[in-house]
């Protein structure tokens, strides 16, 4: 099976929000269960820019209309022909579920790790060049220095306290990256432009590539047309500026809209 490489290029700022807390949450849990001090000091410091995140003080409001669409608009296919109804309710009590949790939750989301001092902390020190010493955060190293099982217990309850959260954006993203079908598509010349139309929500652009070729894609999008460039990354030195490719590339295409 060819091993591919995924571009994704979401199109507005709500949707930029959420993958970016995906992409946290995945480092979040690819930290929590292990009992190294890098990996313990890793995990709170991604809690901390999750914490950043959540101060956003639209993003609850965010996720609660992007579910409530979400539900209006798939509702709509019930009586479509060729829906699979039983994947279709499914996803719909999904939404419905994952509303009431985020409208549930008490104040802000994050509320629990907006209590916590030290991730409080770490937050107005996180732009610190060559990272937080123990000099900057003695009470964090002190917290870095207690027992192992006593870390695990409190990143694990800190992070059980954003699952909702956690539910709800990989529903969202998961809704708008199934919302297309992938098609194959030609670059001439290392380059590639399609319009929009503008009466479809999209809301990402997804390009796939085989992952053993010398080259990538940038992806720049407006409201109303995307374009790719294909650049080439000479004699596999990634020091080297890259280079706009003058062939045709065949690549993958998936334009999503809800």
């Amino acid at each position: 099976m060819l091993k591919t490489i995924l571009y994704e290029q979401p199109l507005n700022e709500r949707v930029r929000a959420f993958i970016r807390l995906e992409q946290l949450f995945i480092r979040t849990q690819e930290y929590i269960n292990s009992n190294s001090e890098p990996h313990t000091r890793m995990t709170m410091m991604v809690l901390a820019e999750i914490l950043e995140l959540l101060n956003r003080s639209d993003l609850k409001t965010d996720i609660l209309k992007e579910l409530e669409r979400n539900q209006s608009n798939l509702a709509k296919l019930s009586n479509s022909p060729g829906v699979n109804t039983n994947t279709l309710n499914e996803t719909l009590n999904n939404l419905e579920k994952s509303s009431q949790n985020i409208i549930n939750t008490q104040g802000q989301l994050g509320q629990v790790l907006r209590e916590q001092e030290i991730l409080k902390s770490l937050v107005k020190r996180n732009s610190l060049v060559g990272g937080i010493c123990s000099f900057d955060l003695p009470i964090f190293h002190h917290w870095l220095n207690s027992d192992v099982e006593i870390q695990k217990n409190a990143l694990k309850e800190l992070f059980l306290s954003i699952s909702d959260i956690q539910y709800a954006i990989n529903l969202l993203l998961g809704i708008i990256r199934q919302s297309t079908l992938i098609e194959d598509q030609i670059a001439e010349n290392g380059f590639y432009q399609q319009n929009l139309n503008p009466k479809h929500p999209y809301q990402m652009i997804r390009v796939i590539l085989p992952k053993n070729v010398n080259y990538f894609c940038e992806i720049s999008a407006g409201k109303h047309r995307f374009s790719i460039h294909f650049l080439a990354i000479t004699n596999n030195q990634y020091n080297n500026r890259p280079k706009q490719l003058m062939e045709n590339i065949p690549f993958q295409l998936g334009c999503c809209a809800v």
